[in-house]
């Protein structure tokens, strides 16, 4: 795939306006390396990309191929600019810094989109659109969490948020007992422990992310994923700051991946064996999907 890219007629460094021309498939633009994050990575000839590890089907890096959704979309924005795509392992921290500390181009951290992080990061518009489900043993009646009638396990993913000399911690889901105050439910601090508790029947079902049970169904197809979707989240590449063309190419490249079927066809080899319902690339830009958590209103800190 090339990407429909706009011309450099875009950098227009005073006024920051970009007015991308009528698009050309299969055209590659020599970008500025003295104006644009394109320019300099197509001056040094590679793309230098961070993708989660021993996140399948997500990502991971083996002999440093890339594998996942999110090493094919890398792969598309090395292509579009013309050059190879090169894939590191960082830690989880970093996957979420390193463009801004420049050590990469661009990663792609598994975590989501929230108001307090694009304030922080700038991300992408997103790749994929994660629904919080049950996960349940093959001869379970459950299909949702008013069926549930003894304990369950949540694994409810949580962002730290330090303001005004207070700390406070801002749930990325929803609590099963919201639902149904009467559930007995267990929160341990890995989904894999869940997971054990299920085996054991301890617990009638787990509550995560659906990309967190995906591995498990992986392991035992007769597993079933059920539930209705009482969260939603999204997930998008990071890039450094102040780069706002770059912002645009990646979600140029992710937007054509989509018209031309690319996202549909990584999505299906990477999710098919696990997903049953059909899915579409995500129709929502960073704004929307970061409102779904808005930052906390936090009050300041008493004078000591």
């Amino acid at each position: 795939m090339r990407l429909r890219i706009f011309g450099l007629a875009c950098l227009l460094a005073l006024s920051g306006a970009c007015i991308p021309p009528e698009p050309d498939d299969d055209v590659i633009i020599d970008w500025d390396p003295e104006e644009t994050v394109m320019g300099e990575i197509q001056e040094k000839g590679e793309l230098v990309a961070a993708i989660p590890v021993d996140r399948m089907p997500f990502g991971d890096i083996d002999d440093g191929a890339g594998k996942g959704l999110t090493a094919d979309l890398a792969r598309l924005i090395g292509d579009a600019l013309g050059v190879e795509t090169r894939f590191v392992k960082v830690e989880q921290a970093e996957l979420i810094t390193g463009p801004e500390d420049q050590t990469v181009d661009i990663s792609f951290p598994l975590v989501a989109i929230t108001e307090r992080r694009v304030r922080k990061n700038i991300f992408s518009d997103p790749f994929y659109i994660a629904h919080q489900r049950l996960l349940v043993q093959p001869d379970s009646p459950i299909q949702q969490v008013e069926d549930i009638s003894g304990a369950a396990c949540q694994f409810v993913a949580q962002e730290v948020i330090t303001e005004a000399g207070r700390v406070f911690v801002q749930d990325i889901g929803v609590d099963l007992k919201e639902i149904d105050p009467e559930l007995t439910v267990t929160s341990p601090p890995d989904p894999a422990t869940c997971l054990e508790e299920l085996d054991r029947g301890r617990i009638e079902a787990i509550s995560a992310s659906d990309w967190l049970l995906y591995p498990a169904v992986a392991e035992n197809p007769d597993r079933k994923i059920v539930g209705d979707q009482p969260s939603t989240e999204g997930y998008g590449a990071v890039i450094e700051s102040g780069a706002s063309a770059w912002q645009d190419f990646v979600n140029s490249v992710f937007a054509e991946a989509d018209q031309e079927g690319d996202w549909q066809r990584f999505y299906d080899s990477w999710f098919g064996p696990y997903v049953d319902e059909p899915v579409t690339y995500p129709e929502m830009t960073v704004e929307e999907v970061a409102a779904l958590f808005p930052k906390p209103e936090v009050s300041p800190a008493p004078d000591s």
